[in-house]
């Protein structure tokens, strides 16, 4: 059994929420992409392809946000 002080689990907890909080970022700025191709996107298979990007997206930015 591993024991831990409370200084180490506040740090082990800062450093959870920096790293979620840069993944959400990565996430924003990837689905703002997502998006943007979207919108430029003529071809179907394009249109389709973009749609399950940002459904993909969208589905793991509500998972970080509820971590």
């Amino acid at each position: 059994m591993i024991i831990i002080g409370a200084r180490q689990e506040h740090r082990l907890a800062a450093k959870e929420l920096a790293k979620l909080t840069r993944q959400l970022r990565e996430v924003s700025c990837d689905l703002r992409c997502a998006y943007a191709a979207f919108n430029a996107a003529v071809e179907d298979d394009l249109i389709y392809s973009c749609i399950y990007e940002i459904n993909m997206l969208r589905s793991r930015h509500t998972y970080l946000l509820r971590r």
